[in-house]
């Protein structure tokens, strides 16, 4: 169709306030132009992906994020940063020839938890960073108290998309969608029992689109987003095993917590850790973190996908990771479960 470039855009500065749980920067801006974000400086295992674009990190390095608005030759006003904010200690902006880049700089190295842009009913550009969740430690079977914390469960496939497919040992036929629900429904008892608000995309044999289990997701706005799937490669009954991943920076730390706690619960015969592009996985609200429980074409795995008490074990094994900041500001992880009283740890 018929139309027209703008020779340049202009930014403006409303304002960064706190609404709810996250800490929102409201900017004009005169043309909705594209922009870039990034989190900086951030290493990764293979310099620009690799052969197989791969983006895969060892450690969680950024110390700022930028915002480059691109064709932006005006940038107005100042971003106040609050005394209380508990992401951001300083802003600058960097005015180049072309565009112009917002810098905002992390309290601590790594210390962001993700974010969201839209355009509100004023057509304003808005930024939405989730602010750390704040949990404490409990008298309780988790260890924990997440009361005010809301977790999201992305329960895999269902309705007419059964997913993978396994026969238990008299030869019934078993769907992977049966066993995420079953799964999911023990860690939402668990979350539960600590005090979280839990948010499910499906309770029954529901069809979704991969598009509205993103909506709801962005809906529910939590501070963090487990996918519950189960594996299968037919052809290899000896290919069994848990497999975690993560896709950007800010979610390989909960996904490591969840590798680690789950290995340390031995209910799998093996656990890895990968970092992959699924969709799900690249969303930004938050951090989101995707793991196959098992293979369905594994007798081993399928027993435990089927057994109730090996369900329950894999709901305590504390699937993810909270963090809290401590009277320091320092970020501490606090585990869901296996909370040693003893050792205070």
């Amino acid at each position: 169709y018929d139309g027209y470039l703008p020779d340049h855009n202009e930014i403006g500065v409303v304002s960064l306030e706190t609404v709810d749980r996250h800490s929102v920067l409201t900017l004009d801006s005169l043309w909705k132009a594209p922009f870039y974000f990034d989190l900086k400086p951030q290493t990764y295992q293979y310099p620009n992906g690799g052969g197989d674009r791969s983006y895969a990190i060892s450690a969680y390095t950024a110390e700022y994020i930028d915002i480059t608005f691109c064709y932006a030759t005006q940038f107005t006003g100042t971003v106040e940063i609050p005394g209380d904010s508990r992401l951001f200690k300083s802003a600058e902006v960097i005015r180049n020839e072309s565009d112009c880049i917002l810098r905002l700089h992390l309290k601590k190295t790594g210390s962001f938890y993700g974010w969201d842009s839209f355009y509100n009913e004023k057509g304003q550009l808005c930024f939405a960073f989730l602010n750390p969740a704040k949990a404490t430690k409990a008298e309780n079977a988790l260890g924990a108290d997440l009361t005010g914390i809301t977790v999201m469960l992305d329960i895999g496939h269902g309705g007419v998309d059964g997913g993978a497919v396994g026969k238990d040992e008299n030869g019934n036929q078993v769907t992977e969608s049966s066993r995420n629900v079953a799964l999911a429904n023990a860690l939402k008892a668990q979350l539960e029992s600590a005090g979280a608000t839990v948010v499910l995309n499906r309770e029954t044999e529901y069809s979704m689109t991969v598009d509205e289990r993103i909506q709801i997701l962005k809906n529910a706005a939590p501070d963090i987003c487990i996918a519950i799937h189960h594996n299968s490669i037919q052809g290899h009954p000896e290919i069994d095993g848990f497999e975690c991943f993560y896709y950007s920076p800010f979610s390989m730390l909960a996904a490591k917590q969840v590798y680690e706690q789950t290995k340390q619960a031995e209910v799998y015969k093996d656990n890895t850790l990968y970092w992959h592009n699924y969709y799900v996985a690249r969303q930004t609200c938050c951090p989101v973190v995707l793991t196959e429980n098992g293979y369905m074409t594994s007798q081993f795995d399928l027993n435990n996908a089927i057994d109730e008490a090996s369900i329950a074990k894999k709901a305590q094994a504390g699937q993810f990771i909270i963090f809290r900041i401590d009277d320091k500001g320092e970020r501490v992880p606090l585990t869901i479960a296996g909370y040693d009283r003893e050792k205070g740890t």
